[in-house]
């Protein structure tokens, strides 16, 4: 089944748990309601959009439990949950490939992190919070979403999607940019290029 089939099959489950069709026991209550299992499938399937592959966040098995009528799917959730929010903000890429980088960005705890989210039902907004707002990364994304509709090879674009995530979100006030493929090296104050030289 595809990744949008299953979305679609998860999101009907979830409108009838919601209604209240499905029979809730005394059993502890579940930390992921239904509300928010049904956002979190939503990110899961818009994260095609940042280059990734909703399969990779376990659509497959949090959908086949709603479809069981589990009643507390708060594991499968939290390990979807907890991949997916280490992709959007790192990357999938393991940190050993881009040991040559020498970029240190702080560790992020995303326990707390969901916890947190959870606590405050914002799943959406939390999740977006975590991706690049550069220029060039929502151009990469517009880049991508171009190549998709012409049916291109369109790795290349994923691939730097990823590599934009890796980075920090803040270079500080001044750096300098290296821009391979150009050739270029630009000196960046308060985000604009002050100074751009071959090299």
């Amino acid at each position: 089944m595809t990744a949008r089939k299953l979305l679609a099959a998860g999101a009907a489950c979830i409108a009838l748990a919601a209604s209240g069709a499905v029979a809730v026991t005394d059993q502890p209550q579940p930390r992921w309601t239904a509300t928010d299992i049904q956002e979190l499938l939503s990110v899961v399937e818009e994260s095609q959009s940042e280059g990734l592959r909703p399969t990779d966040y376990d659509v497959e098995a949090l959908i086949s439990g709603l479809i069981a009528g589990k009643q507390n799917l708060d594991a499968t959730a939290d390990h979807a949950a907890l991949t997916l929010a280490h992709d959007f903000s790192e990357g999938p890429a393991p940190i050993e490939a881009r040991r040559d980088w020498h970029i240190l960005r702080p560790v992020t705890d995303y326990g707390a992190w969901l916890n947190r989210v959870l606590a405050s039902h914002s799943i959406g907004p939390s999740f977006a919070s975590l991706l690049p707002s550069t220029p060039a990364y929502l151009q990469l994304k517009e880049a991508l979403a171009d190549c998709r509709d012409s049916q291109g090879n369109c790795r290349v674009y994923e691939i730097n999607l990823d590599r934009w995530r890796a980075l920090p979100r803040s270079f500080g006030a001044r750096y300098l940019w290296v821009n391979v493929p150009a050739f270029r090296l630009d000196l960046i104050e308060e985000g604009q290029v002050v100074s751009s030289h071959r090299i």
